[in-house]
């Protein structure tokens, strides 16, 4: 459906000609007004979304539902704009058969499972005088040389019956428009596209009649039919085509370049020569997946971009394509915020602390550092303070932000950022809780081989001397492994051992060890002449939470009974007394006389024994 030819020469011109940009100033962004005053709260929202994001990432969108399934497939990820077409909907081609029911619907829930954006176009068949010969069939109605209908003349006669064709085709797409208003789902609405290149009906005529069905259907659809959930995206053409900015949200580019690696950087230029600070400039449909590397040094700051369909994005290098879904400046669905509920106007900075982790544990007279990212899209954030418990500890007025908290005691601290920008506007972070306690003796636990999981080695009982039920025996082909799940209270390095067995005769075995799909060693078992014995690896990196422990096997006989890692701990007093007051609710009774005391021992008197036998309870519970 799309005429390349003439933009994909220009496209090779302008590479030549475009040099990379050094950016020295931030892109002027435009005001966050919506040519509908009367917008919903969400797709203000939206718009100011856009506006403050503007300059600093792009958006990503991708056209048809089955190459969003496609994208995934390949990157793990999914635009965060799903970017749709109304086609089908067209009443001439429903007069022909097209049956779209659905099509609306699971857009729409597309959209509210993930959270995603929406963009709309709209292939419009033409009303009537479809020409439907070979090679200008009725599904070809959109394009000029499929249909003689004239809009010029139609627009000049609006009593005629054809005038009366194009509200009956405005009203039919109103109602799909109206589901996602339904929905609470703003629509990035693109109609009319690409009309200064004269191969759709509506631009056949020249600029003025395209102006003026522009601006008519602007009326019909928010005045006649109170649809408020349209942001309006109009296709750049010529200076002469442009609708006006009371009519026009969005300018939006469609660009074929013939060069993948195409910066499009003369596009992005010309367009913002005429909108920049005015109105948000977006790649609405490309040939190609734009490179970030070439968004940052030529300074193409798109608001978001939108791959056609079919070869335009199976022809992509899939490698690149999973680059560019998994950068930094590259929005994708799992990355977006809560952007119906954005604030619409100005906005607070958004702050965050990234260390210490969540729950992190630490040693009395141990110095922490806190640290915090900070980040204004509407402003520039001045600084970060830091508390803990509600009491300020410090300041920093540079990024990165940071600060040393030292010589902590002990207790039980909730750590808080707050960030304060050029306007004032202040935030909280979310409240990073940690302990800080006296040191305990480590905690050794113990994985046995034969409760992990296997691809290969099964269990045997040969061999007496193991521990558990019995151990793991990889055979003599070797090349497989066991996979031992280990719960980190926190993120850090931890001794681990492991216990094995090596039969007479079999020599040494080499086997590799790797930690959550990362190998950190791979150490030749010395032969045990079928005793068990204990190999001491040294320290693992784990991370808080689960993780994955695997002993993969090269070759021969080799026996694992288990793996043992050492684990730190810190406790306090408040754990200390808690401890006690959930021992004696468990355990004392109106039969257990001695608890109405601390006689753990049951010996009727209160002794130093008594604590030491606490304490020893405490420790195994920690």
């Amino acid at each position: 459906m799309k005429q390349k030819g003439r933009l994909a020469v220009l496209a090779i011109v302008l590479a030549f000609v475009i040099a990379p940009l050094n950016v020295s100033s931030a892109l002027t962004r435009p005001p966050k007004t919506l040519t509908d005053p009367n917008a919903t709260s969400e797709t203000k929202s939206l718009m100011s979304y856009l506006v403050d994001y503007y300059g600093m990432q792009v958006l990503s969108g991708q056209q048809e539902m089955s190459e969003i399934d496609y994208i995934y497939s390949v990157t793990g990820k999914e635009p965060a704009i799903g970017v749709f077409d109304l086609m089908e909907y067209s009443p001439s081609r429903v007069e022909h058969g097209a049956n779209p029911t659905g099509q609306v619907e699971s857009e729409i829930s597309w959209a509210d499972t993930g959270g995603g954006m929406v963009s709309l176009s709209w292939h419009w068949n033409a009303p009537t005088d479809l020409i439907d010969t070979p090679g200008h069939e009725w599904w070809r109605g959109f394009y000029t040389h499929a249909t003689t209908f004239d809009i010029n003349a139609v627009l000049d006669d609006p009593c005629g019956t054809r005038y009366q064709l194009v509200l009956r085709d405005l009203d039919a797409i109103a109602v799909q428009l109206q589901k996602f208003e339904d929905a609470n789902l703003p629509v990035l609405w693109r109609p009319l596209h690409e009309a200064s290149g004269g191969w759709f009906w509506w631009g056949a005529k020249g600029p003025a009649p395209f102006i003026e069905l522009w601006r008519l259907m602007h009326d019909r659809f928010v005045n006649y039919h109170g649809l408020h959930n349209l942001i309006w995206v109009y296709t750049v053409g010529d200076a002469s085509w442009y609708p006006g900015d009371a009519y026009v949200d969005v300018v939006g580019m469609d660009i074929y370049p013939s060069d993948p690696n195409a910066s499009m950087a003369g596009f992005w230029q010309d367009t913002q020569s005429r909108h920049e600070g005015v109105k948000l400039v977006a790649l609405s449909e490309s040939g190609i997946v734009p490179n970030p590397n070439n968004i940052r040094s030529y300074g193409v700051w798109w608001s978001w971009f939108s791959v056609w369909s079919g070869e335009f994005i199976h022809d992509t290098d899939q490698t690149f394509l999973n680059t560019v879904y998994h950068d930094e400046d590259i929005i994708t669905l799992d990355e977006l915020i809560d952007w119906k509920h954005y604030p619409v106007e100005g906005g607070a900075p958004v702050v965050s602390i990234t260390q210490p982790a969540q729950g992190a544990e630490f040693l009395s007279g141990d110095d922490i550092t806190i640290s915090a990212d900070a980040c204004d899209p509407f402003g520039a954030v001045v600084k970060v303070e830091f508390y803990k418990n509600d009491v300020k500890l410090g300041e920093d007025t540079n990024s990165p932000f940071g600060f040393t908290w030292t010589n902590v005691p002990p207790g039980e601290y909730a750590l808080l950022a707050i960030a304060t920008d050029n306007n004032g506007l202040r935030s909280d972070s979310q409240d990073v809780n940690i302990t800080v306690g006296i040191p305990l003796p480590p905690k050794i636990m113990r994985y046995e081989a034969e409760n992990a999981v296997s691809d290969g080695p099964v269990n045997i009982t040969y061999y007496p001397g193991y521990s558990g039920t019995g151990s793991r025996y990889f055979n003599a082909a070797g090349g497989t492994g066991i996979n031992f799940t280990v719960n980190s209270g926190k993120a850090g390095s931890f001794p681990m051992v492991i216990r094995y067995l090596i039969p007479n005769g079999s020599g040494d075995k080499p086997n590799t060890v790797l930690v959550n799909g990362a190998e950190v060693w791979s150490p030749t078992f010395t032969n045990t002449n079928t005793t068990w014995a204990t190999f001491v690896f040294g320290n693992i990196t784990l991370n808080a939470g689960s993780n994955t422990v695997r002993i993969q096997h090269f070759w021969g006989w080799f026996y694992v009974d288990f793996i043992e890692i050492e684990f730190s701990r810190a406790g306090n007093f408040r754990d200390f007394a808690d401890f006690g007051s959930q021992w004696r609710k468990t355990n004392c009774g109106s039969s257990n006389n001695w608890c109405s005391g601390f006689d753990f021992i049951h010996d009727g008197s209160v002794l130093l024994s008594d604590l030491e036998t606490f304490a020893d309870d405490w420790l195994a519970a920690q």
